[in-house]
């Protein structure tokens, strides 16, 4: 036999392992990434801070010591020995001073200039004196125009802040006699003074220009962190584009990402402006962002060691809790694989898990139950048809049994009744009421004095169904003679001595095949339904018997009927009339009734009856999840078609419980299978049907009814009154638990039997043969 079903390239196993593992590592993963975007985020924050703060704290020590150089430049201007040695051009007496002032006040340079701009003192470079340097700086150029002005220079290699004040006439203020310039250098104490406020590493940049006082690269002068300093060097000369953004800026330059060896930096720029425009130079301050981010690091780090083992660990779990898992499933596509092949394993002793899976479990163990059972059936039906004539058994009662109301069948033998009103009695009557006779009588000690009618049944079958109602309760008694029954039956089988010929057209849709059965009021078709284009039953009803039934109790069967939707109820379609006929179609039904394959086979093997008896259990069930009670369930009502599957038919005495229970106070149903509260007119409930199974499941595994009668009185005597059978005395090899189940079913009070068929059923399935 070719497999068309592959194996998977993955296993369950497999896959859950691989959700667990791939989950949790992506869990891990997404942590890790998780901490190095805050990392990232946090270390971003702080070093953007970090460097802000260093550019407030750089501008801050620049402009104090502006302030402080200024303040003393001012006190050369004022001391009165320097204005006659200006005023003079002194220069080698201001020469001397310079160098004596050098000493006590350690600044880089000091110059004097005279009131049009030459350098008649120099302390740093003596070989300037006597340059002329007006017109040529715009800080002197300030100062000779009597303004203090400040701003950056280069000297010797040196970037200097420099200071320049004017030197004022004694008594004429406004006239400028000559001018001061006091510088010092930018210094390693300011860098490491913003370094220990800060912690940003701070480096002084020159730029260097050649011949044509062209900017051709930047030269460091100091940096607070040596290690950084070649590595600065190398950055600015590989990328020029750095340094060149600052040359012509007009102020600072941020977040600038710098790669330095295996390191990231962020950095600020500060341009270094001299007095009259242009930048000479650069401070930069720069944070290592690997440094911040250190600490984090050392987390994820952590973290991942810890989530490897923590992922070895739940490896195994996942591994044990796939396997525990998986197990259940792969013993379930096993089950359902063979179940396939049509081999069905025994699944009793499976152990059932309480969760989803469970629910699978038991749905595919179920489902291969029933296809088990479907399977056996069939095979059992198929035996049977080489020793049974297959003939006698098809279709024998498809739904052939109808009601005749009592008072119309008085009415129609012209006879009268005693003076007692009565209404809506009524006498269903079946196949074997064909050459029946009615004789109505008082049974009251049976029925507990109440007077009821009392129908005997035909030889060749017992199933008359019985449906009376007590009269006023005044001690009438209602009778009626035989003739009037006879005529009616009789007036209908006349009416009806032509029968439908083949090919007939019902109301341009059904089209006859053939006669399938014939009863006492109607007569059943094959026909094809040319709008749906399938065979359906068509069960066609004589206009006498519908005087006596009514269309609307016709109505009610069917509606009862459709209500319920379960495969094991034989579907009811519609209600219609054709020439002087009523007819009901319903679904077409190829097998036979459970009566004829009792009669003709006896007792049925227990399997086959446990299988039987489910259905008939799970149909029973869909009608009374619906609130209807059938009231005359019976081996006739239930056909078998050639799958094996049981179809539970004629809903005429069905009812709509209301508040749990029927009150109509009417005896009705067929006496060999009616629950004793049947008989009295007591209200019914879902019990009621119960007690019908349970006759009919003894029925079915011994051959015949727990008790035996030959008349309506008998039946009455015989239900509310016999011992109740054990099936075991008759079939030993019967398992107590089944034998327990019919017997329980049979109980005389309905408090004594199952609740609900639910309970029922659910006794039938744990049952193991």
């Amino acid at each position: 036999m070719n497999n068309s079903h592959k194996s998977p390239m993955l296993g369950l196993k497999a896959k859950l392992f691989l959700l667990v593992f791939i989950g949790f590592s992506l869990l891990l993963a997404a942590t890790s990434w998780r901490i190095g975007v805050i990392a990232n985020k946090v270390a971003s924050q702080t070093i953007g801070q970090t460097l802000k703060q260093s550019n407030v704290s750089l501008s801050a020590k620049l402009n104090s010591r502006f302030d402080d150089i200024t303040e003393t430049a001012k006190n050369f201007a004022r001391d009165g020995r320097l204005l006659p040695l200006v005023y003079e051009s002194d220069s080698i007496t201001l020469q001397d001073l310079s160098l004596e002032f050098e000493k006590s006040l350690d600044f880089d340079s000091l110059l004097f200039t005279n009131d049009i701009g030459e350098i008649i003192a120099r302390s740093d470079r003596p070989k300037a004196i006597g340059r002329v340097i007006a017109g040529r700086s715009a800080l002197f150029d300030n100062a000779l125009s009597g303004d203090v002005s400040h701003g950056i220079t280069v000297s010797q290699g040196k970037i200097l802040q420099i200071v320049a004040v004017p030197i004022l006439d004694n008594f004429a203020k406004d006239i400028v006699r000559g001018t001061v310039a006091l510088s010092y250098e930018l210094s390693p104490k300011i860098a490491d003074e913003i370094h220990e406020l800060t912690q940003s590493e701070i480096g002084f940049y020159l730029f260097l220009r050649d011949k044509k006082r062209q900017i051709i690269g930047v030269k460091s002068t100091y940096n607070s962190n040596n290690d950084l300093a070649g590595k600065l060097d190398n950055y600015f000369l590989q990328n020029p584009n750095t340094w060149e953004n600052i040359v012509d800026a007009k102020g600072m330059l941020d977040n600038i990402s710098l790669e330095l060896g295996d390191e990231t930096f962020f950095a600020v720029l500060k341009p270094l402006a001299k007095n009259g425009g242009g930048n000479l130079g650069f401070i930069i301050a720069l944070r290592s962002k690997t440094e911040l981010m250190a600490p984090y690091r050392k987390i994820q780090y952590q973290l991942l060691l810890v989530g490897v083992i923590c992922l070895f660990i739940s490896s195994l779990i996942a591994a044990f809790i796939a396997s525990k898992i998986s197990k259940p499933i792969i013993e379930l596509v096993s089950v359902s694989e063979r179940i396939e092949q049509g081999d069905y394993p025994d699944t009793s002793n499976k152990k059932i898990v309480s969760d989803e899976v469970g629910i699978l479990q038991r749905a595919i163990y179920q489902m291969g139950k029933h296809l088990k059972d479907k399977a056996e059936l069939e095979n059992y039906l198929a035996d049977l048809s080489t020793s049974l004539d297959d003939d006698s058994l098809i279709l024998d009662a498809q739904g052939l049994e109808i009601n005749l109301s009592l008072d119309d069948l008085s009415a129609a033998a012209n006879t009268a009744i005693d003076q007692t009103q009565i209404t809506d009695q009524s006498i269903d009557s079946g196949i074997g009421l064909r050459d029946d006779t009615f004789d109505v009588k008082n049974i009251q000690d049976t029925l507990h004095n109440s007077p009821v009618i009392k129908v005997p049944f035909s030889q060749d079958n017992d199933e008359t169904v019985v449906d009376v109602m007590t009269p006023n309760g005044n001690g009438d008694q209602v009778t009626i003679n035989d003739a009037s029954a006879q005529t009616v039956i009789n007036d209908s089988l006349l009416e009806r001595q032509e029968k439908l010929s083949r090919g007939t057209v019902i109301n341009n849709r059904y089209v006859i095949s053939s006669m399938i059965g014939s009863g006492a009021m109607a007569d059943v078709y094959l026909a094809n339904d040319t709008d749906l284009q399938e065979l359906i039953a068509i069960k066609l009803i004589s206009n006498s018997a519908m005087k006596t039934t009514g269309t609307k109790q016709l109505k009610e069967e069917i509606r009862l009927a459709r209500k319920i939707t379960h495969r094991n109820i034989l579907r009811t379609f519609d209600f219609g009339q054709y020439a002087s006929h009523f007819y009901i179609t319903m679904e077409f039904v190829h097998g036979f009734s459970l009566e004829s394959l009792i009669s003709q086979r006896g007792k049925l093997d227990i399997h086959i009856g446990i299988i039987m008896a489910k259905q008939i259990a799970l149909a029973v069930d869909a009608a009374h999840e619906q609130g209807i009670i059938h009231r005359d369930l019976k081996p006739g009502n239930m056909m078998i078609n050639k799958q094996g599957i049981i179809k539970i038919m004629d809903f005429g005495l069905a009812k709509v419980l209301e508040n749990g229970v029927v009150t109509e106070k009417k005896v009705s149903g067929t006496p060999r299978f009616m629950a004793p509260e049947q008989f009295t007119g007591a209200d019914l409930d879902q019990r009621t049907d119960i007690y019908a199974i349970g006759v009919i499941l003894y029925t079915i595994f011994t051959g015949h009814s727990p008790y035996q009668a030959d008349d309506f009185n008998a039946w009455a005597n015989a239900h509310m009154n016999d011992e109740i059978p054990f099936c075991r005395t008759l079939i030993p090899r019967m398992p107590a638990e089944l034998d327990s189940i019919i017997h329980k079913a049979l109980q005389k009070k309905p408090d004594d039997r199952y609740l609900n068929i639910k309970a029922m059923l659910l006794d039938l399935e744990s049952l193991t043969v």
